[in-house]
Parts: C-alpha cells; structure tokens; sequence
C-alpha cells in the first residue's frame, strides 16, 4: 500500500518541481503583482512538497516496511532538499534583478510559519516571540501585495474600459469585436482547449477502463466524452471549422491550374465556417451534450454524416465556377475539363452514398434532404455544362440558351424551396417530438431565412422577367434605313447591329442584350434612365 501511495504522489511532485524550475528571465515582462503571486506559488510548492515528503515517509516508517521503502523516502527527501535549494536560487536572482530583498525576507518567514504546521506536535505549543514576528511579517506583506494586485487590477480595468470605449466612439462595435477577437486569439484558444479535454478523457479511459477496445471505439468514446458541455462543443466547432479549412483550401489548390472562373469575393468563398457552426448547432439543437454516452454515440454519428455533407456541398461551390466557365472556353485542353468533370462526378457519387447511409441510420427522409439538394445542384451544373459547350461550338449566336439556362436554375431552386418546406412541414406535424426553446428559434429563423426570403426573391425574380418580355414586346424594332443612318454598335456586346430594339429614351441595342441587361438591372445602360417599373 505504501508503495501505491508513493507511486501516485511522485508525479505531483515531479510537477511541483516543474513549477520551480521557470526562467528568470520572463520575470522582466511581469507585473508587480504578477511577479508576487509567482513568489507566493513557489512558497506553496515547497510547502506541499515538504508536507507530503514527510507524510509519505512517516507512512512508510510506520507499516515497518523493507529497506527499498527507506530508501525511496529518503530519495524522496534529497527531492525536497533540491527543491529548497532551487528555491534559494530563484531568491537570489529575485534580489539581483530587483534590487530589492523583500522577496527574501517574505520568503523566509512565510517558510519558518509553514513548518510549524508540518510538525502535528508542535501545533500544540505557544509559538515563541520570533516566530510570531514572523507571522506578523509575512502577513503584512501577504496584505500588501494583495492590496497591489487590487490596485493594478482596478487600474488596468479602469484603462482597459477607456480604451473600449474611445475605440467605440472612433470604429464602431464591429472593429472592437473583430479587434479583441484577433488580440485574445479565441479560435486558437478554443482549439486548445478541445485537444486538452481529449487528451485528458483520453488517457482516463485508457488508465481507468478495464475494456479493451479498438482505436475506432476509443476515438468515438473520446469524443461522446469530451462533448459535454457547451463550452467543449464550442470548442469542437473551432476544431471542425480549422479542419475544413484546410480541406477547401486543398480543393482550391487543385483547381488552381483552371485559371478561367471571374475572380470572386473572398468572403463568399466558402472557408469552413457552415461545418464548423453548423456542429454547434446541431450539437445545441439535439441536446449533445446533456445526453447519455449511448445516445451522444448514435447522435455524434448522424452530426459526422451531416457534416460531411455540408463539406460536399461547400466543395462544389468551388468547383461550380470554374466546371462553367471551363465550358465556355473551347480553346481550353480536354484534360483540365476532365479534372473538373470527374471531380464533381466523385461529389455526386460521395453525395448518394451520404445520403443512402443518412437513410439507413435513422429511416427519416429529412435527414437526407441537404445531399438531395446538393444532388439537384451537382445534376443542374452538369446539364448546363453541357448546354454552354454546345453554345460555344455554334457558329452563331443561340438565343434560345438565356431561356434554357433561366429554367434550369429556377428548377433547382423551386426544387430545393420544396425540399425545405416538405422537411419543416414534416417536423412540425410530427407530434411526438418534444420543443424546446432553441428549436422553436431556430426554426423561426428557418422559415424567415430559408422559405421566405427564397420565396420573395423567386417571386421578384419571375416578375421581373414578365415585365422584360413585356417590354421587349412593346419595343418598336429599328428599320434597316435607322440602322444604315446610325452605323454603330451594340453598346452592351460591342458588336455590329444588324437589328435592334429602340427603347424611350432613343437608344439602340440588341434584343437578346437588352434581353439580360434589363434581367440584371432595369436602367438604360446609356443614359441610366429606368426601363421597368417593378
């Protein structure tokens, strides 16, 4: 027994050795009270290790134990002496660094008071003069340098609300969010902290546990184990957005040789930031983390699918562009379009087996329905991948290919409007599930964000298409004698005008230009006169 209490305690203090063994140098950045609390640490470290080296000795003595067990007590023993003559050390060099020998003094008494209360016996006797001299000391400069720390507390607080709000009245509340954000380094600190529960649930199960499992079981246990609290899933979602960052960074990477996409907004380009969330809400929605370790299993499983499946959709965000203007561009080697082709193939392949193993998890169709609508994406790019090649191998222009291609994207998004609708419909007749004050949140924000927003637009979109074909109906054409008068271009594609549309305000364009001009915005590209009264 005395072995297992000796053996258990040694890594406490190889930890409180540890403890004393800082650089002194870094003591130059500390702050006044900084640099005591750091006094008052070493001061409990070679208490602790005093008090629980004599108490581990005085146990082995006890049970009458072998000479091996004298002899590791007394190992022990030259441990705290090595210890004490650190602690010197770093008193000496406290005293050459800020000429001062307080640090000294205060070490020392506060040291001859702790070891009065080593001994048990001696707890009983009147402390002698001296020592209570020195008990009045160390308290003293205990309540001084508590005093300071409150001081520079208040004060660096007091500095630090000055500066918050002058930065508010100059910047605004976002420059100091995105400031403080960047300053304490929050996703770095988070992702720490997520490897530092994992480890640590790690090695207790691996230490603790009887069980013997496979790397797999003992990753998912990890896992179920870590998540359980909000701050651990927060800190997760960190995780999750870094790692699919790096992921869409390597598909970005991969298509950089089809250098034929327009250039696009940095901030829309998809960066990790729908996965990494995304695990955040659904960890918040399905109650991740108050849950048993068997349901956090089952529920961990269905989050992985989904979030796999958010990650092949924001993967063809980025080979979309780029799979479409590779179609316009004959000129451009087979090979390049062969790259992209198989890459979004493969998507399409990752995004039914996603959905075929979402189905057979839970047997819910809701569940399925963000690879279905990633499905409909895939299948709509390609078909109008096809539809632009054959455009770009014509000899003249297809007027037809502005109708084709304004179906096809209005399909998919009527699709994937119904789609979304059905599942909210479907969740919110289905009485046997329980509401919580976050879903019914989030399925406000669902509905406004999701089903009404898309339907308004689609609703502009379709009307503002009317009013074009309309107008373009009312729209007297130009005789030939207007245009042999005229001898100029279309203003829009810069080519010939053989015939054209007259608008009110007397400028001449071609139909088809005009056509999309007007899809796009509703003023004269000339004079910026308004066209369309939407």
């Amino acid at each position: 027994m005395a072995l297992i209490t000796v053996l258990m305690r040694v890594p406490f203090l190889v930890l409180l050795e540890w403890l004393l063994c800082v650089d002194p140098e870094q003591y130059l950045e500390l702050t006044s009270y900084g640099r005591s609390a750091q006094i008052c640490v070493v001061i409990l470290t070679l208490y602790l290790n005093a008090y629980f080296t004599l108490n581990m000795y005085t146990a082995v003595k006890h049970q009458e134990q072998s000479s091996f067990m004298e002899y590791l007590a007394l190992s022990l023993l030259l441990v705290f002496g090595g210890a004490l003559a650190v602690c010197i050390i770093m008193l000496g060099l406290y005293v050459r660094l800020f000429h001062s020998i307080q640090p000294v003094i205060f070490s020392v008494t506060t040291f001859l008071v702790m070891l009065r209360h080593i001994n048990p016996s001696s707890r009983l006797d009147d402390p002698p003069l001296w020592l209570c001299a020195c008990f009045a000391y160390s308290f003293y400069g205990s309540l001084t340098c508590i005093y300071q720390c409150f001081y520079n507390v208040v004060y660096h607080v007091n500095t630090s609300f000055q500066i918050v709000e002058w930065m508010y009245r100059m910047y605004g509340p976002t420059v100091i969010i995105v400031f403080h954000w960047r300053r304490v380094k929050v996703p770095s600190c988070m992702i720490t902290l997520w490897f530092c529960l994992f480890l640590y649930h790690s090695v207790i199960f691996l230490l603790f546990s009887n069980e013997t499992t496979s790397t797999q079981e003992l990753l998912n246990l990890t896992m179920a184990l870590t998540c359980n609290s909000v701050l651990s899933l927060a800190s997760c979602c960190f995780v999750i957005y870094k790692l699919a960052g790096y992921i869409l960074n390597l598909v970005k990477y991969y298509h950089r040789e089809e250098n034929v996409a327009p250039p696009r907004d940095p901030y829309s380009s998809p960066e990790g930031l729908r996965e990494g969330f995304g695990f955040f809400f659904l960890g918040l929605y399905t109650g991740l983390s108050a849950s048993t370790i068997s349901r956090k299993l089952v529920l961990l499983e269905l989050i992985f699918y989904l979030i796999v499946s958010a990650l092949v959709r924001s993967m063809f965000e980025i080979a979309e562009p780029v799979l479409l203007a590779l179609a316009s561009q004959p000129t451009i080697a087979y090979r390049k379009h062969f790259r992209v082709l198989s890459f979004c193939v493969f998507l399409l392949v990752a995004s039914i087996y996603l959905a075929l193993n979402l189905y057979s998890l839970k047997e819910k169709i809701p569940f399925i329905t963000p690879n279905v609508i990633t499905i409909a994406q895939i299948i709509a790019a390609l078909v109008l991948y096809l539809l632009y090649l054959y455009e770009s191998r014509q000899n003249q222009l297809w007027e037809a290919l502005d109708g084709y291609v304004y179906f096809i994207n209005g399909s998919c998004k009527v699709f994937e409007f119904v789609v979304i609708s059905a599942v909210l419909f479907y969740r919110v007749c289905d009485f046997s599930l329980e509401w919580t004050l976050f879903q019914i949140v989030m399925a406000v924000l669902h509905l406004y964000f999701n089903i009404w927003t898309p339907a308004k637009e689609g609703w502009l979109s379709l009307r503002q298409r009317h009013q074009v074909n309309q107008m373009l109906n009312s729209l007297p054409s130009a005789t030939e004698r207007e245009i042999d008068e005229l001898k100029d271009v279309c203003s829009i594609c810069l080519e010939e005008l053989k015939a054209a549309k007259v608008t009110p305000c007397k400028h001449y364009f071609h139909s088809l230009c005009l056509r999309k001009w007007l899809n796009v915005q509703n003023k004269c590209p000339m004079c910026h006169t308004a066209l369309l009264t939407l």
